[in-house]
């Protein structure tokens, strides 16, 4: 796969993960997880790189909205 398309889908993965943290909606973050992890299992992106561009709390709070709380959306 070329480079530049998977640093572009990262970003754009990474996006949608931040997206969901200032939703801070479960189902959202669930189903955004399914998407994700489809794009990585066809090759279009890598599952480790996506993760390592977020911050550690980016992480646990994407983490924890998967595992379905609902966290304080925050403005």
């Amino acid at each position: 796969m070329n480079n530049n398309l998977d640093q572009l889908t990262r970003t754009e993965c990474c996006e949608f993960i931040r997206l969901a943290i200032h939703k801070g909606d479960p189902h959202f973050a669930q189903n955004l997880a399914i998407t994700i992890k489809e794009i990585c299992e066809s090759g279009q992106a890598n599952r480790e790189a996506i993760w390592a561009d977020l911050k550690p709390q980016e992480q646990e709070r994407f983490r924890l909205l998967v595992a379905g709380e609902r966290l304080e959306v925050r403005s």
